[in-house]
């Protein structure tokens, strides 16, 4: 069903949804630079700009969202405040645990090779079984203890 009251309702809804996707992107990013919990990884002070625009953009995002429920013309004018502001009270915190969870995954994927647990990976050079054996034995040894 079109919307004939406002015609750029789906150009505010397309620029929230490309918001919100850059604010995940952003935050996953600020994870692969360094991590600002414990600041042990990466450069911290560029995550946290990093999240600063990712939370800029979140905020744009959940408002343009919420500009785009409220211009809907197909539901009456209380149902389009109550989605909107619904959106904003739940929809926004969602989203932004969402980000932080980003910004763990982003953490955890660029510097898992820093972990002090984890010894290099071998190579295997020679196709002797005993080797081989060894090898394995020496990778086996190197995982991290189950969780």
């Amino acid at each position: 069903m079109a919307n004939r009251r406002n015609p750029y309702t789906a150009f505010v809804a397309a620029a929230a949804v490309l918001c919100l996707g850059f604010s995940l992107w952003l935050w996953f990013h600020a994870g692969c630079v360094g991590d600002t919990k414990s600041g042990s990884y990466g450069n911290p002070v560029r995550a946290l700009e990093l999240e600063r625009d990712a939370f800029i953009s979140l905020v744009a995002g959940v408002f343009g969202t919420a500009i785009a429920i409220v211009s809907l013309g197909s539901i009456g004018v209380v149902a389009r405040i109550g989605c909107s502001l619904g959106f904003i009270v739940l929809g926004g915190p969602a989203l932004w645990l969402l980000g932080l969870d980003f910004e763990t995954r982003g953490v955890q994927a660029c510097f898992r090779s820093n972990s002090r647990l984890q010894r290099p990976a071998v190579v295997v050079t020679s196709i002797r079984p005993r080797r081989i054996m060894e090898l394995a034995t020496d990778a086996a040894a190197a995982e991290p203890p189950a969780r």
